[in-house]
């Protein structure tokens, strides 16, 4: 993603949104768009790991400047950011029974002081009851989204 972070401002790439502000085309700007901002997302820097609720992070409007685009690129870096924490946990947690274990199977491009807190955070009574209710209300839904990679508005501008 390198091009695109290192991208001038006159040579952006249109995209054209529906009228809920979401891009819907070309797809392959689209496609860049999303790939972007997941970079932003997986990057301490941009959006460090100590948080434990995208809401109550505070340094979106730092994000917004550098990025300078509509409302759904929150909504997307939300995504992104919670999704990546929780691959964390799957693949950097769960496997290991022990801090230290955990610890050393830390991802490079995570900070140490980060992933500190959040296994601090994850071994956490309350970070456990929500996780474990979480899980409940997960094995209780009867329709799994089922669409692929493809954004509901790409399938809803395809649709009309």
């Amino acid at each position: 993603m390198y091009e695109v972070h290192a991208r001038k401002f006159e040579d952006r790439v249109a995209l054209y949104c529906n009228d809920k502000g979401q891009p819907i085309g070309p797809k392959k700007a689209r496609n860049e768009l999303t790939r972007f901002l997941g970079t932003i997302a997986h990057d301490y820097n941009w959006a460090p790991l100590s948080y434990t609720n995208w809401q109550k992070f505070l340094d979106k409007d730092k994000i917004w400047e550098y990025v300078n685009s509509y409302d759904w690129v929150m909504e997307t870096l939300n995504v992104s950011w919670r999704g990546f924490k929780c691959r964390l946990k799957r693949d950097h947690y769960y496997p290991y029974d022990t801090y230290e274990k955990r610890l050393n199977s830390r991802l490079d491009n995570v900070s140490e002081d980060h992933f500190k807190l959040l296994l601090k955070y994850w071994a956490s009574t309350p970070a456990k009851k929500t996780s474990l209710q979480n899980a409940k209300n997960r094995q209780q839904q009867d329709n799994m989204h089922t669409c692929g990679p493809m954004a509901f508005s790409m399938i809803s501008d395809e649709m009309f």
